[in-house]
Parts: structure tokens; sequence; C-alpha cells
């Protein structure tokens, strides 16, 4: 496992990103550095605001993680859920980590509704066809997203 990189910017002004050095995971538009990872969105009109919580450091199975580190990754996934919650207006979530196409760990947050066209589907197995957000919807929800990310949590 590597230590632990900080997303940076090529110019003043763009948006961080993140390279792993050992996979080449390649993370454009970070929303946050949390305890032990990043949040990214992931660009899809089907479900707004669903994000990607990506490991700061490479590993390719949970198991690979001590035990510190494993419930930090979930506990950053559980309050990227949350926020997601509270700023998409979500009833619910989805969280799932599958491991099985990209070597480098994460976990997928997708929020979820009770009005949603295809709620018994899974994200993979939703028949619409995966297209970006609007460029203003996009650029409104990373800031909302964002905001509610580098704020202070609240202990429950």
């Amino acid at each position: 496992m590597t230590k632990r990189e900080r997303p940076t910017s090529a110019r003043s002004g763009d948006p961080p990103s993140f390279r792993c050095p050992t996979c080449s995971l390649e993370l454009r538009d970070v929303i946050a550095a949390l305890q032990v990872s990043f949040v990214a969105l992931d660009d899809d009109d089907r479900y707004p605001g669903r994000c990607g919580v990506y490991l700061d450091r490479h590993a390719e199975v949970l198991t690979e993680l001590g035990a510190d580190v494993a419930a930090a990754f979930f506990a950053d996934a559980l309050h990227v859920a949350s926020v997601l919650e509270s700023v998409c207006g979500a009833d619910r979530f989805n969280l799932a980590q599958l491991g099985n196409v990209d070597r480098h760990l994460h976990w997928h947050v997708v929020p979820r509704t009770h009005e949603e066209d295809f709620p018994s589907c899974t994200p993979w197995d939703d028949p619409r066809r995966k297209t970006p957000l609007e460029p203003a919807t996009k650029d409104s929800l990373i800031g909302a997203l964002r905001a509610a990310l580098t704020s202070p949590r609240v202990q429950h």
C-alpha cells in the first residue's frame, strides 16, 4: 500500500485530480478528500449525485486493509451517503463495492428516490442509456456536494 496521496491541480483554479501511481486510476473533478478517500462525481444524469469514493492509496480488495483503515473507508462512504440524502433529496441509497472491473478499491454511492422510473433496478441494470449531466447541473451539484462534504461533521 502506498502513502496517502493528496489531490492536485495542474493549474490554479483547475478542479483537483488524483492519479494512482500503482494502477494509473485517474480521477478528475475530485469533490473532496475525506479521512482515507477521495470523492468524485459519476457524471450520470439517471442518478444525479452518484459518486465514487476511492481509497487514497492503492489496494484492490478490502482484506488488504487494516481494520482501522477499512473502518474509516466505510465511514467515508456512509458520510457521502448521508450528504447525498440531504443534498440530492434521496430517499435511500445504493452502496456497493464490487471490485471486478477497476483495480483500485472504491465504493459506489448512488442516491435513489421512490419516484424513479426503474426503482427495482440496480444502476448497472438500468435500461436507460447513461448520459452526462447538463453542465450547469453538474457544476451546481459539485458545489453543493463539496460544501457539504468539507463542512465540519456532526457526531451522532
